[in-house]
């Protein structure tokens, strides 16, 4: 699409899908969710970006069940994976022996409790977790999870309101978390016309173990040339999106873009 730089396309018996970056021995690593529409199930993928683009992408976490949504970031000198793996009722964190292709399971996060899109982030005192609830009834679309602990590994503890938040429009997280000046800030997808048609930013007003508000901020604008946004993740001074490319309205998407 129109203003993109660089384009990870898919082939269309796949589609790429919730790319994030990370910056480890001076690559800038993009890891991905990698459907194989045959099977639908998902594996995680990852590219390297550099000058001349993405290159070939090739899988680094596979299991019996569906994954997707790879959450990377640093902690204490070591890099973590926090994929979605709801189908398996649980949330794992994964511990890299090499980046990008070595992985251990390092803990169960969550245990028999599917939730969808789990998003990690330090806010003061605490870690928190910001997840779509993927438990029937309903969809996964439109209620906020969230979760809390003293440590990254737990123990972890649900929000006593859970659901904190249930909106279509701004309930469940779309990329990594951020802090800028005092505020906390997330993305969440607005579902209100459709499953990944657009990307709001919000400013987290209240977060503690007795209440939850956000403020819509602004939607973040298509490119030309997409009729869904999906993803949003920056790093190293270069924004991740993933998005679905007109006149198409299928599940696929165009893929990644940097």
């Amino acid at each position: 699409p129109d203003g993109c730089r660089h384009v990870l396309a898919d082939n269309g018996r796949r589609y790429y899908a919730d790319p994030f970056p990370l910056l480890a021995g001076g690559r800038l690593h993009v890891f991905f969710e990698d459907l194989d529409l045959a099977t639908r199930r998902g594996v995680i993928s990852a590219s390297v970006l550099g000058p001349d683009g993405f290159s070939p992408p090739r899988t680094v976490l596979a299991r019996p069940y569906h994954l997707s949504y790879p959450q990377v970031f640093t902690h204490e000198g070591e890099v973590f994976m926090l994929p979605e793996s709801c189908e398996a009722r649980r949330l794992e964190l994964w511990r890299a022996e090499r980046v990008p292709d070595r992985w251990r399971l390092d803990t169960i996060l969550l245990d028999d409790v599917a939730v969808a899109d789990a998003t990690l982030v330090r806010h003061g005192e605490r870690y928190w977790i910001f997840a779509a609830s993927a438990e029937p009834p309903g969809t996964s679309w439109d209620r906020l999870l969230l979760f809390h602990a003293p440590r990254l590994r737990g123990p972890w503890r649900a929000h006593r309101l859970n659901p904190v938040l249930i909106d279509a429009g701004a309930a469940r997280p779309a990329g990594a978390m951020w802090h800028e000046a005092d505020a906390l800030m997330r993305v969440a997808m607005d579902c209100r016309g459709g499953y990944g048609d657009g990307v709001t930013v919000l400013r987290v007003d209240r977060l503690d173990p007795d209440g939850y508000r956000q403020t819509p901020v602004r939607a973040l604008p298509l490119p030309l040339g997409a009729d869904g946004l999906h993803t949003f993740n920056r790093c190293a001074g270069v924004d991740f999106i993933d998005l679905r490319s007109r006149p198409s309205r299928r599940a696929r998407r165009a893929g990644l873009t940097a």
